[in-house]
């Protein structure tokens, strides 16, 4: 499929760092760089044209606190996600997920990455969310851009190879 992606400068473009959430009710660019182990999670609702992002950083809370301001595990950063779109008008049950990165960069024991997939997955199932698409595991890290009015979904792994999901 050939990448149609808008000229630099013609939508707005927001940054998704680490445990962090992002929502646009407008068209614009979600960019989130250097996944990893932890999940870009991204949420579209088709008839809105509204949707939003998620760095999860972790598969659970493991002690952190709540109050920090930033949404590390997928179970906070998905509510918060989902949260946020509600207040746009668009219910869980009409958004579509699309899901990235989990890798397994370093050989750990654990598998943060892994577990992070598996835990967002469990997640958006007991949410009644369809997931549309994913580009998950592997060893290779992954740089994506969201297209929030769309839905499309640019992604670049570390190895260099570029598609659309």
């Amino acid at each position: 499929m050939p990448i149609h992606w808008p000229p630099p400068g013609t939508l707005r473009e927001h940054s998704l760092p680490m445990g962090q959430v992002r929502v646009c009710d407008q068209p614009a660019l979600i960019r989130c760089r250097g996944l990893g182990s932890c999940v870009g999670l991204f949420l579209h609702d088709r008839l809105r044209g509204t949707g939003g992002g998620a760095h999860i950083v972790l598969p659970g809370n493991w002690g952190l606190p709540e109050e920090s301001g930033e949404w590390l595990s997928a179970e906070s950063a998905l509510g918060e996600l989902v949260g946020q779109l509600a207040t746009l008008g668009s219910p869980a049950a009409g958004l579509r997920a699309k899901l990235v990165g989990g890798a397994n960069l370093f050989g750990s024991v654990g598998n943060i990455g892994e577990q992070n997939v598996r835990r967002t997955k469990k997640l958006l199932q007991q949410a009644g969310i369809y997931l549309a698409a994913e580009a998950v595991g592997g060893q290779a890290g992954r740089s994506v851009t969201f297209h929030t009015s769309s839905g499309q979904l640019y992604l670049r792994s570390a190895t260099g190879a570029g598609q659309v999901i």
